[in-house]
């Protein structure tokens, strides 16, 4: 997702949440429907075997045993990382030109004195650590303004109406399928597909059991008989 964000190098988000399912129906399947909870370490390929069959069945199971959780988890994190890649690009494209507007810069006295203000409240008022204080956030908008006032001017009404956008582009982004949002709802989105799979078990046992027969995978009945428990 990181990768994606920034863009270095391309991720197919699909495949990715999709091959995440594909581990978690294995995982689930094999647990909490076979009951498979552990294999003697000494068949480790039989184990691994089967877990890689129960994996690739799970596309060709119908009814679709996550109820399509996977398909709806995919979509939102494709879309929230649009919008902030999108949001992450305006901010660079504004600071690339905030910079160069600013390259040659400088301070009116006024400006200099409302930094000072800014940045010395907290000295002034015998404090000698400026993270116990800091100035609050409609001050130092207000000096922003303020000295920035001329680059402004500078840069023009096509700038304005780009910052308006920009600001309402950081709303949209603040909402229930934002990146922040869908991250600690990570927990709660994998649970739900546990439990639509557990649910959905009486309808897809038979075929799971009889694909990893066709398939040739290491037999369940085996297995089960070299489980040990934890």
């Amino acid at each position: 997702m990181r990768a994606e964000l920034l863009q270095t190098r391309q991720v197919d988000v699909h495949k990715s949440v999709t091959r995440f399912y594909d581990e978690l129906f294995s995982l689930v399947v094999r647990r909490h429907v076979f009951g498979i909870v552990a294999v003697d370490g000494r068949d480790d390929s039989a184990d691994v075997q089967h877990a890689a069959c129960v994996r690739s069945l799970r596309r060709s199971v119908q009814p679709d045993p996550l109820d399509g959780v996977d398909e709806r988890f995919a979509k939102e994190v494709a879309q929230a990382l649009n919008t902030s890649r999108v949001l992450l690009d305006a901010l660079q494209l504004a600071a690339e030109t905030v910079t160069t507007a600013t390259a040659n810069w400088t301070a009116s006295t006024g400006c200099r004195h409302a930094l000072t203000r800014l940045r010395l409240c907290a000295v002034c008022d015998g404090r000698t650590d400026w993270n116990s204080l800091r100035p609050c956030r409609g001050l130092c908008v207000n000096v922003a303004r303020g000295c920035l006032a001329g680059v402004a001017v500078q840069l023009g009404a096509r700038w304005e109406r780009f910052v308006d956008e920009l600001a309402r582009l950081v709303a949209r982004s603040h909402s229930p399928r934002d990146l922040e949002f869908l991250s600690k709802s990570l927990d709660g989105t994998v649970a739900d597909g546990v439990l639509r799979v557990i649910r959905n078990a009486p309808h897809f046992y038979s075929q799971v059991l009889a694909a990893s027969t066709v398939k040739n995978c290491c037999c369940i009945d085996n297995l089960r008989r070299k489980m040990i428990a934890f």
